[in-house]
């Protein structure tokens, strides 16, 4: 995994010591150059690098972006298509620019140091060990522990270490002779297109789908690399493989990982069999990742629940990626095609507590403190936090192998899909018309998330959409003959069932709480993380441990 680490007196710009590490897997996509006017540092993938290069074919890659710089300006990289962050100095003018991509899908981490000094870096062990140095050690950030017992990740830029904060999503930090500016580059918006038919909307997801697919997948094909496809029972990661198999770019490895028996392991293994493709599975039975709490933490620095990239991890280092490309997910798409909004009209307002994992401690966070981003309506407030703060650090597993991307969150897939009206996103209305439209063999197939497919007959009750299926199934939970959720084992992820049926499991958790408590030196925080744990459910409980281990690992 490429890095960088860069640390800068303010007072003079160009006092500066740099270290960067290319090691990724698509090296020619990244960069490292510095000559007497420029530093270059770019690391991730460039998506559309060919197409800068195909008219600049006596140019470097390094002479491409600092053209780009001289004449797009501060935001060159804005014209990039991929996962990437990045450093550039225009040493004539003394200006350094650290940028992070569109949605923020690489971490890149600022630590305040003493003598006017600054620290960039994308690794989080670097920006906590930066701050142990500190003569007055600024400790934990209360408001970000609480954060993390609530919603399960961070709000905003915030980490677990007060002097630590992160860029923010499409985002940059310019520093000027002994001035340090925040500036952000690209925002969401989800004013709505009112212009398009249904059909015209359809078609034009269609093509944006397809280019941003081409665009990952011819990325693979450069490189020799084979294509490494996500499949679970959801359409997001079907869809992405399905429309990549369409278009012809069938040799893939579908992986997937989840409790056996259940309909993430059954509906992928039927896909990639009807697709012939090869496929390979991981069961989570017993929730024996689980275990694995400090050499996950150790990649998240305690920023979000660790069971959340464990259960991932758990299945990637039995993997030998030589030979495989990018990940290939469905991330976020149910939604980018749908919304984080239920209604048919978009909520204006958001409050503490939106998106977060648990309530129970929701007045222990300065929510006012901690959001200090302006966000248009509940949708985008959900977004870039639930979504790009805590679903997306889950991105940080995968990334200590490959390169990640989902054609969802393609930059142009993104902003024309929140262009959409409500009303059509609403429920997966024009996502479901979309693949029933254009893909309606996909559509064979159960959705995980209803237990039927897509297409399946319907009727009203109540002025609500029901189906046979469902309605079946809504009476045997009534009636207690079926149980879902965490505490079920017809679930991803049974986490409660898991502890509950695992006595070792159990105990081990237990163990691990009993033998961390006292590494909480905050009472208040303590009593919570007490009482939280005794009664809280199997995700509550992996919040506390998530916080625990942080706090053994790097505020010992």
């Amino acid at each position: 995994m490429s890095s960088f680490s860069l640390e800068i007196n303010k007072l003079n710009a160009l006092e500066y010591d740099l270290e960067v590490v290319l090691n990724g897997k698509f090296k020619e996509d990244e960069c490292y150059f510095e000559n007497e006017r420029f530093v270059v540092v770019l690391t991730g993938v460039i998506l559309n690098k060919k197409i800068f290069l195909e008219s600049k074919v006596e140019q470097s890659w390094e002479e491409v972006i600092i053209n780009l710089y001289l004449q797009k300006g501060d935001c060159f990289y804005n014209e990039f298509r991929g996962s990437f962050c990045g450093v550039f100095l225009d040493k004539m003018n003394g200006k350094w620019i650290i940028y992070q991509d569109h949605i923020g899908s690489k971490n890149v981490y600022i630590s305040y140091l003493e003598k006017d000094s600054i620290y960039f870096t994308t690794s989080i062990l670097d920006a906590y060990k930066t701050q142990e140095k500190k003569e007055k050690r600024e400790r934990l950030d209360i408001n970000a522990a609480y954060m993390l017992l609530t919603y399960g990740f961070m709000l905003e830029d915030y980490t677990l270490f007060e002097g630590v904060r992160k860029i923010l999503p499409g985002s940059y930090v310019k520093i000027e002779g002994n001035e340090i500016s925040n500036h952000s580059y690209f925002k969401l918006s989800n004013t709505p297109n009112n212009n398009l038919s249904e059909d015209e909307i359809i078609d034009k997801m269609d093509c944006l789908f397809k280019k941003a697919i081409k665009r990952q997948f011819e990325k693979d094909i450069e490189y020799g690399y084979k294509h490494f496809v996500a499949l679970s029972g959801g359409l997001d990661s079907r869809m992405t493989s399905w429309v990549a198999n369409k278009m012809g770019y069938t040799n893939q490895l579908n992986f997937t990982f989840s409790q056996s028996g259940y309909l993430d392991e059954t509906i992928p293994k039927l896909i990639s069999s009807d697709l012939h493709h090869e496929w390979v599975f991981k069961a989570l039975d017993n929730g024996l990742f689980l275990k694995d709490i400090e050499n996950t933490t150790k990649i998240t620095g305690g920023n979000v629940i660790y069971n959340g990239l464990a259960h991932g991890l758990s299945l990637y280092k039995q993997i030998n990626f030589e030979s495989l490309g990018i990940s290939h997910s469905g991330q976020l798409g149910d939604v980018i095609f749908g919304s984080y909004d239920k209604g048919i009209v978009l909520q204006t307002s958001f409050k503490n507590g939106d998106g977060a994992y648990s309530r129970r401690l929701l007045d222990k966070v300065d929510f006012k403190q901690a959001i200090k981003e302006k966000h248009n309506n509940y949708e985008l407030f959900c977004m870039y936090q639930r979504g790009f703060n805590g679903i997306n650090d889950g991105l940080m597993g995968i990334q200590q192998y490959t390169e990640t991307m989902s054609p969802f969150y393609d930059v142009d897939v993104f902003k024309f899909a929140l262009t959409i009206p409500i009303k059509y996103r609403s429920k997966q209305k024009i996502y479901k018309k979309w693949i029933l439209t254009k893909y309606p063999e996909a559509a064979n197939y159960i959705w995980e998330k209803t237990g039927e497919r897509i297409n399946s007959p319907s009727f009203f009750i109540k002025n609500k959409e029901i189906t046979v299926n469902k309605l079946y199934r809504k009476v045997l939970i009534k009636t207690g003959i079926k149980k879902i959720g965490y505490n079920s084992k017809n679930n991803m992820n049974p986490i409660e069932y898991w502890i509950d049926k695992n006595e070792n499991l159990r105990k081990y958790l237990n163990g691990y709480f009993i033998d961390n408590i006292n590494f909480v030196k905050n009472s208040q925080l303590k009593t919570d993380c007490i009482n939280q744990y005794n009664s809280g459910n199997g995700i509550e409980k992996m919040q506390v441990i998530s916080l625990l281990c942080a706090l053994k690992l790097f505020f010992n």
